[in-house]
């Protein structure tokens, strides 16, 4: 394909595109609520977390099947979303308040890549991720 890239390359790419958006996501989805602490699943195609720190082609991080990521609060975390939220409410008011006393990254969800088989992993099949809820 001249001037592009092949077309197996440009679906690796979609594929890339579309996992970090999605992990991005579940990194901070609904951090500001009182539920912030049940953890959410991704399925895992890619490595991102090492691409993260270290970028290179993007079939490099392809992973094999069987791999899925874990997002987790740690109790510190969800102990200092507790206490904001009693303090702010959950309103946007609120929310907005809690964001002007902590930096974000200390309130973003921690992530584990899990073998699909290990104990603490739902598997490939359904993963669960809980529809996002407004509250206030």
């Amino acid at each position: 394909m001249p001037g592009g890239c092949p077309e197996s390359d440009a679906a690796t790419t979609d594929a890339f595109i579309a996992e970090a958006a999605e992990y991005h996501r579940l990194r901070m989805v609904n951090l500001l609520n009182p539920r912030a602490d049940f953890p959410r699943f991704q399925v895992a195609r890619f490595d991102i977390e090492r691409f993260i720190n270290a970028p290179a082609p993007l079939a490099e991080f392809r992973l094999p099947d069987g791999w899925v990521r874990k997002f987790t609060l740690s109790a510190a975390q969800a102990s200092l979303i507790e206490g904001y939220l009693k303090q702010f409410g959950s309103a946007a008011w609120g929310a907005g308040r809690m964001l002007t006393r902590v930096r974000i990254d200390d309130l973003l969800r921690q992530v584990e890549l899990l073998p699909a088989d290990d104990e603490r992993s739902p598997g490939t099949g359904e993963i669960y991720d809980p529809p996002v809820v407004a509250y206030g």
